[in-house]
């Protein structure tokens, strides 16, 4: 689906997870409270993606939660 690199949209009110790893899980740590452009990263396993935000924040996000962001419209 999604490409390292690809230029992508995070919607507001969006789960923000943390991986623990100590305990080998990620969790919800934080909800996103505006719409974000962020770079796609990797996938984290069958659910899960890594991001990098505008502002340089990684973020771990459900894929369904990201959606391809056209670039004539990311300025």
């Amino acid at each position: 689906m999604f490409n390292q690199g690809d230029l992508v949209h995070v919607p507001e009110n969006v789960t923000v997870y943390s991986y623990v790893a100590e305990r080998r899980m990620i969790w919800p740590t934080d909800t996103s409270k505006e719409p974000h452009l962020a770079i796609f990263l990797e996938y984290c396993d069958r659910k899960y993606a890594s991001v990098v935000t505008e502002d340089g924040r990684k973020w771990i996000v459900e894929k369904a939660d990201l959606f391809f962001q056209e670039a004539q419209d990311a300025c």
